[in-house]
């Protein structure tokens, strides 16, 4: 019974096992259904992320492009900052002009102020010479006015000029720098309590006291100027020009100075503001262009010299009809043959010509002079490049004109291997204690020529001096090379005086202008002036 009711029980639980197994997978399927069912909504969700994601960058695009697009507000905005920048630029652009050129123009106009407050704090400096010689300064009289003094009358008139009416020369274009003063502020502060005016700045100028006092001799009842210059520098040693004027009575005598009766043109500076027919000093640039377009064969040059040159109905004579004879191309210049020279002439490229004259300072408009009242030297041949015309213009005739001071440089710029330097008169500005407080540098203007060119040239000027018309302008204590010119001014055979040249020894350098108006032959009248200034100089 009992092993029945075992087998009875066990049999119950497998049946019961076997149910439970046959239920099993039901409810797996049961479990797989629902999963499933859970499944498809996270499966819709994530394909509506992915769209979601395709379409953001979209949505982006539309937003950035949008953002970009700028608004009214923006537009304003970037309107005003360009109008600002570009105000700006218009402003620091002035400024730099007013800087580099403007500034001195405005502050040196009578029509400011601000000199005439300074003249009540500041005593306008002195004006002395490279040596030390007080040629301008500032005198009290007994009712306490002040007066400007030039103890040398007539000798610096040009040069340094007068401060009366408008002013003039070195007391006209400084007047600002002469009312500075760089004393230290404590000074000026105790001086303007005390009532007591500040010394101003002392101007230093390049001239030679001793040069400017024998050039000014050797002009004595001439009319013309002297000019002397260091080539390497610039640096103006001397200049004089006559008729001149005494400027502590130039206020007094100004109705008679400047009025129509008054022919002796005592005003101009001629070495600055006379133009003249450069004569014979312009063959030396003839001379330079007809050895550039024959570098190989110029050395063969001959020519015989009948003392006429006759081209057509053209006849050019040499001065005073000299016949110089067989002549070499060092000869031509030399004996400065004026039918070498038209022979020449006739086959020059007048393009080139031009421009050689012009990089020789000719035609040109910037300030090749000194700050002085200046004209411009003028030569033109593309106007007219006729037989006649290159005829005169290879002798420095005809339409040609030149001041003084640009000859002067032309043949500096020879000596200083073929670079001209611009002329100046200030050297330096010193304090109340003799400090420096401004220096002039030296400042190239131009390379007219080659350094080759230049010492070729130089050869040929020497052998003038040796060998050939400007023999009076030599001297005894320096190498000098140099040529003379006669300017035909007139139908009447009448001469403009030229000596143009410079000295060397082992210890400087000068070169040397001297001009007379009517004069006569520069060999005989200029030359010998040139040959005494550079024995004083050389011989000192």
């Amino acid at each position: 019974m009992r092993e029945s009711k075992k087998e009875s029980i066990i049999n119950e639980k497998e049946a019961a096992v076997k149910k439970n197994e046959e239920v099993k997978p039901e409810k797996k399927n049961e479990e797989t259904a629902a999963e499933k069912q859970e499944q498809k909504p996270e499966i819709k969700k994530e394909k509506i992320k992915q769209e979601e994601i395709k379409q953001e960058p979209k949505a982006q695009k539309k937003r950035v492009k949008k953002e970009n697009k700028p608004t009214s507000r923006q537009h304003e905005i970037k309107v005003a900052g360009t109008i600002l920048v570009s105000l700006l630029g218009a402003m620091l652009l002035y400024f730099i002009y007013f800087e580099v050129k403007g500034k001195d123009d405005v502050l040196s106009s009578k029509y400011n102020t601000r000199q005439q407050n300074m003249a009540q704090l500041i005593r306008k400096g002195d004006i002395v010479t490279s040596d030390g010689v007080v040629v301008a300064s500032t005198q009290t009289r007994e009712d306490g006015t002040e007066v400007r003094a030039y103890p040398y009358t007539n000798w610096y008139a040009h040069t340094v000029g007068y401060s009366v009416l408008g002013g003039y020369g070195l007391e006209d274009t400084q007047k600002l720098n002469l009312l500075t003063s760089h004393v230290d502020f404590w000074t000026k502060l105790k001086n303007e309590f005390l009532g007591v005016k500040t010394q101003g700045d002392t101007l230093v100028t390049t001239l030679d006291s001793g040069l400017q006092d024998f050039c000014y001799r050797q002009l004595d009842g001439k009319t013309g100027s002297i000019t002397v210059v260091e080539p390497s520098t610039g640096k103006i040693l001397a200049m004089v020009s006559s008729p001149n004027f005494d400027p502590n009575t130039v206020e007094e005598q100004w109705s008679w100075l400047t009025s129509e009766e008054n022919t002796t043109q005592n005003m101009m500076n001629h070495a600055t503001q006379g133009t003249y027919p450069p004569g014979s000093t312009f063959k030396l640039i003839t001379l330079l262009e007809y050895i550039r377009e024959n570098p190989d064969t110029w050395q063969d040059f001959h020519y015989t010299c009948t003392g006429t040159y006759t081209n057509g109905d053209y006849v050019v004579n040499c001065h005073d009809g000299v016949a110089h004879g067989e002549l070499d191309i060092y000869g031509i210049l030399g004996m400065s043959c004026n039918g070498a020279f038209d022979t020449i002439a006739q086959t020059l490229n007048s393009t080139k010509w031009q421009k050689l004259a012009e990089d020789f300072g000719y035609n040109q408009s910037d300030r090749s002079q000194v700050d002085f009242p200046y004209k411009k030297s003028h030569f033109d041949i593309a106007s007219d490049d006729s037989v006649w015309s290159r005829m005169q213009l290879a002798i420095g005739q005809g339409t040609t004109t030149v001041t003084p001071l640009l000859n002067l440089m032309i043949y500096a710029a020879i000596a200083n291997d073929g670079v001209m330097m611009t002329p100046y008169l200030v050297d330096h500005y010193l304090d109340a204690d003799g400090n420096v407080v401004e220096q002039t540098k030296p400042k190239a203007l131009r390379s007219v020529c080659t350094k080759a060119e230049a010492e070729l040239m130089d050869e040929f000027l020497t052998y003038v001096i040796t060998n050939g018309t400007a023999a009076a302008g030599g001297s005894q204590y320096a190498r000098v090379s140099g040529k003379t010119g006669s300017a035909q001014y007139d139908s009447t055979k009448n001469y403009h005086a030229w000596f143009c040249g410079y000295g060397t020894n082992d210890v400087s350098e000068i070169a040397v202008c001297v001009m007379i108006e009517k004069g006569g032959a520069g060999g005989i009248v200029a030359a010998p002036v040139a040959g005494q200034i550079f024995d004083y100089y050389f011989s000192r």
